[in-house]
């Protein structure tokens, strides 16, 4: 309520029936302009749920990342469109 959430940063797998894409997907119809990075360990990628997500979902990052990986990854997605 008035508060503005920049960036979303969750992993693909979590516990229970919402992952990470469907969290991505709730926030996203809440705040239309939020900024969503996905992390997974796991190599495949959901194509439906990408498709659905209508592109504001841009980058995946692989674990294991590095610092360096997360501070460009985050860098790159705030940067977007500004």
């Amino acid at each position: 309520t008035g508060t503005n959430i920049d960036l979303l940063f969750s992993d693909i797998v979590m516990p229970g029936n919402l992952d990470g894409y469907k969290l991505a997907l709730l926030a996203s119809k809440k705040q239309s302009n939020l900024k969503i990075l996905l992390t997974s360990g796991y190599a495949h990628k959901n194509n439906e749920a990408l498709s659905e997500n209508k592109g504001y979902l841009s980058i995946i990052l692989a674990k294991p990342y590095s610092q360096l990986e997360l501070s460009l990854a985050v860098h790159q997605i705030l940067s977007e469109g500004s």
